[in-house]
């Protein structure tokens, strides 16, 4: 008959050679490289997915998202018939510069003007662009304007809003299981405007691709870039210019500029054969107040480059 006994187990059988602080640290290690792996994948098929939404969808989705700007904007004394004016002029230009984008058939660009100091424009979901007072006060021409325009509608045309909406849902959505946040208090925050700007901001390879979309339309309306870097040039001069928050992950100004004479060199070299007459060129010239059509009048010039310089 076998014999059993209880034999003493040594001190600290139970306990790892390695510090407590290196098996948290690897712990927490494959932790969050599995959580950002997942984070990665589901923004992948969010990228894919919301493709497949619908633009009359997102009218839904940002109804309010005009309402609630202007109600954030600080305005000026600006009659009605003058903000009337200025809409009137953006929508003209909108139209002129989108009909060389093949915008999507069933997108409708809905251009907002907001009379507020803040130097900004953005577009959003449903075809909206915002572009405010204190933008258009420092384009000096007609194609910077344009320019500005046509990289919003880029956004528009790339589907970035929707896109950016669901990249931040996921984001949104994961710290809010991790953190514990009430589930009737997320709603309350995404119908805000700053929830919204959180969600909608463009990631730096989203503004590039906007860029591109907006140097294209450029050049099939005005044959030229000129003064399409003249809103990053003054950006990039600006001492203590904070970016606001909507436009927080834009590459830097200098990046843009050069992307834009880089690609300005190359029209040129390409229009050698064919130089344009010198009496096709419109210059700028002074900062005197000027008078658009429809009697439209701003502090500052803003005058169309046709053609470009030889």
């Amino acid at each position: 008959m076998a014999e059993y006994s209880n034999p003493r187990l040594p001190e600290g059988i139970n306990v790892s050679t390695e510090h407590p602080l290196k098996d948290f640290l690897h712990l927490l290690l494959v932790t969050g490289l599995g959580l950002a792996a997942a984070l990665f994948l589901l923004i992948l098929a969010s990228d894919f997915l919301v493709r497949y939404i619908p633009i009359s969808y997102e009218a839904a989705l940002a109804s309010k998202l005009p309402q609630l700007v202007a109600q954030s904007a600080v305005t000026e004394a600006a009659t009605t018939e003058d903000r009337a004016k200025v809409q009137a002029y953006l929508d003209r230009l909108a139209g002129k510069i989108g009909t060389h984008m093949a915008l999507p058939p069933e997108l409708t660009p809905k251009i907002h003007y907001v009379d507020a100091d803040l130097v900004n424009a953005f577009a959003t979901l449903d075809g909206q662009v915002f572009i405010f007072r204190g933008l258009l006060e420092q384009v000096h021409s007609e194609n910077a304007l344009a320019f500005v325009i046509a990289h919003e509608l880029g956004h528009l045309k790339l589907r970035h809003p929707i896109k950016a909406l669901g990249r931040g849902l996921v984001v949104v959505v994961a710290l809010t299981a991790i953190a514990g946040v009430s589930e009737t208090a997320l709603p309350d925050w995404l119908v805000n405007t700053g929830g919204q700007a959180t969600l909608l901001s463009f990631s730096r390879d989203m503004e590039l691709d906007a860029d591109e979309e907006a140097m294209n339309a450029m050049l099939a309306t005005y044959g030229h870039l000129a003064g399409s870097g003249e809103l990053f040039d003054y950006l990039a001069h600006q001492e203590g210019f904070k970016v606001p928050a909507l436009l927080s992950t834009h590459p830097a100004p200098d990046s843009r500029i050069r992307a834009i004479n880089e690609r300005t060199l190359q029209v040129k070299a390409s229009a050698i054969a064919e130089p344009l007459p010198e009496s096709d060129k419109v210059a700028l010239t002074g900062m005197s107040p000027v008078c658009l059509q429809d009697n439209i009048c701003l502090p500052y010039p803003l005058l169309p480059l046709d053609k470009p310089g030889p």
